[in-house]
């Protein structure tokens, strides 16, 4: 209950530092604006992935 209680006291971030917006197109789709969060830069490319792969299913 301690780490719940630093959480809802705002003392804990509720998302990673990192985020970026990117625009996804496929072919005969209209563009998919995603929001990316990531704990640091290089490990943005790899939720980029499997962002593309959960929405295009």
């Amino acid at each position: 209950m301690q780490y719940f209680k630093k959480l809802s006291d705002g003392q804990f971030p509720t998302v990673p530092p990192y985020l970026s917006r990117q625009s996804i197109k496929t072919a005969g789709q209209p563009a998919v604006t995603v929001n990316v969060y990531s704990k640091s830069a290089a490990s943005r490319y790899v939720s980029v992935i499997l962002t593309m792969h959960l929405r295009i299913q």
